[in-house]
């Protein structure tokens, strides 16, 4: 896999709509992708509801150029509220404060080496969701597993709640330190 977060793999229309309904896909909702390859959620999501707005993340530039083809040939409507990235989501460059449903379809090594930023993400943005279409997120744990109805295949939703109870302890606590030090500093 090399720097890739996971192999590249399309993943069925069906699958795709049962992981959104998993994640609660609502309006309103800025669903980001992490390794959106042809863009088949982000398109799926945007079809979903008309309010939603679409970011993906493509590490693999040819792969991330079919993705912003395939949103080209939709309709304006569509294609206005999808955006295709070419990069690392793993980098600083990539502000996730936005979204508030995230889609992963990566590898376990891919969800480990988003951990960090995704605990940041679910601590300062509670309201937000994480769907991971078969491998779970190591050390959280899920508000709610379920099978892909016909292949059988587990999905994985989590929330701030699913991480663990020591990291959003020290979060609170640093939190509460910076409030402190902004008190006192006035």
């Amino acid at each position: 896999m090399g720097m890739r977060l996971g192999p590249y793999h399309e993943m069925n229309p069906r699958i795709v709509r049962s992981l959104l309904k998993l994640g609660g896909l609502r309006s309103n909702d800025h669903v980001w992708d992490i390794g959106c390859g042809d863009g088949r959620v982000l398109l799926t999501a945007a079809r979903m509801d008309p309010s939603v707005k679409c970011t993906g993340v493509e590490i693999d530039r040819r792969v991330a150029e079919v993705a912003r083809m395939n949103v080209a040939q939709c309709t304006t409507d569509i294609s206005s509220r999808i955006q295709v990235l070419h990069g690392d989501a793993r980098k600083a460059g990539f502000d996730l404060s936005s979204a508030s449903l995230i889609t992963l379809y990566l590898s376990e090594r891919g969800n480990a080496q988003l951990l960090p930023k995704l605990n940041h993400h679910l601590l300062t943005r509670p309201d937000a969701r994480v769907v991971s279409f078969i491998f779970p997120m190591k050390t959280w744990k899920p508000a709610k597993m379920e099978l892909e109805q016909e292949s059988k295949i587990p999905m994985f939703l989590f929330d701030a709640t699913s991480i663990p109870e020591e990291i959003r302890e020290k979060y609170k606590r640093s939190k509460e330190a910076e409030t402190s030090n902004t008190k006192a500093n006035q």
